[in-house]
């Protein structure tokens, strides 16, 4: 299918082609962008990942040129990428996408720059919501791929924050204390238990 030197069709030329010819019929920049991201997703459905993010690449350094790329934007598109890697397998690309998107909006969410999310600032923006919505997507990839060491960091760090009804974080305090009593590691489980009374405010 990609060798057209055996008579296949090359998709990522076939790809090209549908792009030239968006611009023929004076595709607006927008239109352009938004026909990047539907190849990129149809790339991915057909199992060609790296092409797929070849393809969001090109998509974010268009927006970039003529539109003008917002921070949120930007995490937007990394964490599509996040999400192919993830779906490829590449836990480990993945997990680093989904990291460096945290980094950002943490850093966007932190209002008072004090390095510690409130839950005032988490809910104060659609910046906020993303990133509960993040953090959900990592862990879930996390769990599936058994690192616990990383489940541990995220549950203590939104155990910090003064909600007055935590819910993600008390289920997952709870997975993981029951992971560790259920493959008799008692020691891990009281050690955690530990850092968990500790880091509630």
């Amino acid at each position: 299918l990609l060798d057209p030197a055996r008579g296949a069709i090359s998709i990522t030329d076939r790809c090209d082609d549908s792009m030239r010819q968006a611009r023929d019929s004076a595709f607006t920049s927008a239109d352009q962008i938004s026909h990047l991201i539907r190849l990129s997703e149809l790339l991915e459905k057909m199992r060609f990942p790296d092409i797929s993010i070849t393809f969001l690449r090109r998509a974010q350094a268009l927006e970039d040129t003529f539109l003008g790329c917002s921070a949120l934007a930007r995490i937007e598109y990394l964490l599509r990428e996040a999400r192919v890697l993830a779906g490829k397998g590449d836990v480990f690309g993945a997990s680093r996408a989904y990291k460096r998107a945290l980094d950002a909006l943490y850093k966007i969410v932190d209002v008072d720059g004090d390095g510690t999310i409130s839950y005032e600032e988490l809910k104060g923006s659609e910046a906020g919501c993303v990133l509960l919505d993040t953090e959900e997507e990592l862990m879930q990839l996390s769990w599936e791929s058994r690192n616990l060491s990383d489940l541990e960091t995220h549950c203590l760090m939104m155990l910090q924050r003064e909600e007055d009804r935590p819910t993600n974080e008390l289920l997952l305090f709870d997975t993981l204390i029951s992971n560790y009593i259920e493959t008799d590691k008692p020691d891990r489980a009281l050690a955690f238990l530990a850092r968990a009374r500790e880091a509630c405010p």
